[in-house]
């Protein structure tokens, strides 16, 4: 009985994470959330400056992002 009960885990637990890989790979706005990926590793590599000029984001609207992605947990 106890195998049965494991074996049902495991299976529910691959659907959710298959789920959420797709849902990832699905997203409407993908190409706009790896462009704000993008900006904050380059402002972390280079410093507010440098991102300003490359990519014309504040650096207020680049910790926004960030805390934004902390709070959603990454």
């Amino acid at each position: 009985m106890q195998q049965i009960y494991v074996a049902s885990y495991f299976k529910s637990g691959y659907s959710r994470c298959m789920q959420y890989i797709l849902d990832n790979l699905t997203h409407p706005k993908r190409k706009e959330i790896e462009n704000r990926l993008e900006i904050i590793k380059f402002f972390d590599e280079f410093g507010s400056e440098a991102t300003q000029r490359a990519f014309r984001k504040s650096r207020s609207t680049i910790y926004l992002w960030k805390q934004r992605l902390a709070k959603t947990g990454g």
